[in-house]
C-alpha cells in the first residue's frame, strides 16, 4: 500500500517536472535580441534606406493627432466660476450695521427719509453688482490677459452652469468706480445720500465669483472625451517610404505601427511553433523512458537528470545566439548527447541528441 502511494506521488512529481521544463524551455527559446527600432533606421528629414510597402492591412489610432485635437478642444473650453451666495447676505448685514453707526447722532437723522434712502441705495448697489457675480481684480485681469472671453458660471442655489461673457462681469474696483453713476441714474438726487451709500458699499463690498477648480477639470475632461480618436488606415501593398526620399514624421509614425503589428504577429506565431516543438521533444523523452526505462521514469532523479541536461544545453545555445555575430552553426547541440552518454548510456545519449534537435528546431 505504501509503495502504491509512493508510486502515485512520484508520477505526479514527474508530471509536474515535465510541465515545469516545458514552460522553462519555451521561455528560454522565446528570449531573443530586439529588432532595430524604426526611429533609428528611418530618421526624419533623412533619406530612407529602403522602399517599404505595408505587408498587412492596418488600422491604428493616431495618438499624437488625437492628443493635439483634445488639447485644442480644452483650450477653447471656458473655465468654471462659482457664485458664493453668502457674500451678498453677509455684506448687507455689515452695511446695515455700518450705516446705522455712521448716521447715528447726525442732525440729518431727524429727516426719516435719509436713513431709509441710504439703506435702499446700498441694497440696490449690492443687487446690481453682486447678483450677476463680481470678480477679484487679479482674477479678471488674469482672464483678460489669457484671452478668455467666456466662463461657465455655477449657481449653487439653482445647481446650474450657464455660459457668460467675462466683459459683463465687473471686478471689485470697477464696481466701486461705477457705483456713484449707477445711483445717480436710479434717481438718488441727494449728493450726501449717494456719497454715504457709496462709502459704506465700498467698505463692505467683497467679490463673490471664484474659480471652481474641480468643476473646471470636469469640464475639461468632458471636452477631451468629446473628441473621438483619430483613426488612420493602411492597406496591404501601400507604399510607405521610397528609397532615397526624405522621411517625414507621418511616414515614421506609420512604420512604427507596422513594426508593432508585425512584432505582435511574430510573437504569436513563434510561441505556437516553439510550444509545439518543445512539446514534441518532451513527448519523445517520455515515450523513450516509458518504453526502455520504465522503472527509472518515476524515480524523479533520472528524468530530472535528462531534462536538466536538455535545458542546460538549450540555455547555452540561446546565450550563444545572443552574442553579436554568432551563427546557428556554433550551437553546441551535441552537448546533450555527449553528457547523457557519459552519465548514463549510449541510448540516453541518442535520446538527448534527437530531443535537443527537435526542441532547437
Amino acid at each position: 500500500m505504501k509503495n502504491t502511494k509512493n508510486t502515485n506521488r512520484n508520477k505526479i512529481l514527474t508530471g509536474l517536472l515535465f510541465l515545469g521544463v516545458f514552460v522553462l524551455n519555451v521561455f528560454i527559446i522565446m528570449v531573443q535580441k530586439g529588432e532595430v527600432p524604426v526611429q533609428e533606421e528611418f530618421v526624419i528629414h533623412e533619406p530612407a534606406p529602403r522602399t517599404v510597402f505595408s505587408p498587412v492591412n492596418l488600422g491604428f489610432i493616431d495618438e499624437k493627432e488625437t492628443e493635439k485635437l483634445r488639447r485644442e478642444k480644452q483650450a477653447v473650453t471656458p473655465p468654471v466660476y462659482s457664485l458664493d451666495l453668502k457674500v451678498k447676505t453677509s455684506a448687507l448685514i455689515k452695511a446695515d450695521e455700518m450705516s446705522k453707526k455712521t448716521l447715528e447722532g447726525s442732525e440729518e437723522i431727524k429727516s426719516p427719509h435719509i436713513l431709509e434712502d441710504t439703506s435702499r441705495a446700498i441694497t440696490l448697489l449690492f443687487e446690481k453688482f453682486l447678483t450677476p457675480g463680481l470678480f477679484e481684480d487679479s482674477a479678471k485681469k488674469r482672464l483678460e490677459d489669457s484671452g478668455v472671453t467666456k466662463i461657465f458660471k455655477f449657481n449653487p442655489e439653482a445647481k446650474t452652469e450657464t455660459e457668460a461673457e467675462v466683459k459683463n462681469h465687473l471686478s471689485l474696483s470697477q464696481a466701486k468706480e461705477n457705483a456713484p453713476a449707477f445711483l445717480e441714474r436710479e434717481g438718488f438726487k441727494d449728493r450726501d445720500t449717494r456719497l454715504s451709500a457709496v462709502d459704506i458699499f465700498s467698505k463692505t463690498l467683497e467679490p463673490n465669483l471664484f474659480s471652481d477648480e474641480s468643476r473646471t477639470k470636469e469640464r475639461l475632461k468632458q471636452a477631451s472625451d468629446s473628441v473621438g480618436a483619430v483613426m488612420e488606415e493602411l492597406k496591404r501593398g501601400e507604399m510607405i517610404t521610397q528609397k532615397g526620399a526624405l522621411v517625414t514624421s507621418k511616414q515614421q509614425k506609420r512604420l512604427v505601427q507596422i513594426q508593432k503589428k508585425m512584432e505582435a504577429q511574430e510573437v504569436r506565431s513563434r510561441f505556437l511553433s516553439v510550444g509545439l516543438f518543445v512539446f514534441l521533444g518532451l513527448v519523445l523523452c517520455f515515450l523513450f523512458l516509458r518504453q526502455f526505462e520504465r522503472k527509472q521514469l518515476y524515480s524523479i532523479q533520472f528524468p530530472a537528470l535528462i531534462l536538466s541536461i536538455l535545458t542546460l544545453t538549450l540555455g547555452i545555445e540561446r546565450i550563444t545566439l545572443l552574442i553579436p555575430g554568432s551563427s546557428h552553426y556554433l550551437l553546441p547541440g551535441a552537448l546533450a548527447g555527449i553528457l547523457l552518454t557519459i552519465l548514463w548510456s549510449p541510448a540516453a545519449g541518442i535520446l538527448g541528441a534527437i530531443s535537443i534537435a527537435i526542441i532547437s528546431a
